[in-house]
């Protein structure tokens, strides 16, 4: 794995964000010990619309006022989790919502301040956490 390739943010609950961090850390570190390079394609949205499933890396470049529509928590089949990585490279603000009773960090949306990024993972039964 590259060296700096995660870099620390700060949060108003640091704890959490940390454990995601190093959460997110450990997974990609157990990728690439599987392949030398780690390939994940990165699909890019700068509009409303429903992210695909099966994506790992959304990259979001719009304006103001967008929302993007995660796929189904089982949109890969039930019980096969997935592992999403949403980054906001915009300068606006970015609500990511879930699809039909999914959930997302407990609610239906999460807003994605400008310059950030959220990893989310699914459970591939109903719940898309933050």
């Amino acid at each position: 794995m590259n060296p700096g390739l995660f870099k620390g943010v700060s949060s108003p609950d640091d704890q959490r964000l940390q454990r995601i961090q190093d959460d997110a850390k450990q997974a990609f570190d157990k990728l690439a010990d599987a392949d030398d390079v780690l390939r994940v394609p990165v699909h890019t949205m700068v509009v409303s619309g429903a992210v695909p499933p099966g994506k790992s890396v959304v990259v979001f470049r719009g304006a103001a006022g967008q929302t993007l529509v995660l796929p189904a928590a089982n949109a890969q089949g039930t019980n096969v989790s997935a592992v999403l990585v949403v980054v906001n490279v915009s300068a606006n603000a970015v609500s990511v919502i879930s699809s039909g009773a999914d959930t997302v960090n407990g609610g239906t949306s999460i807003s994605l301040a400008a310059g950030t990024a959220m990893v989310l993972t699914s459970d591939g039964q109903g719940a898309n956490v933050g």
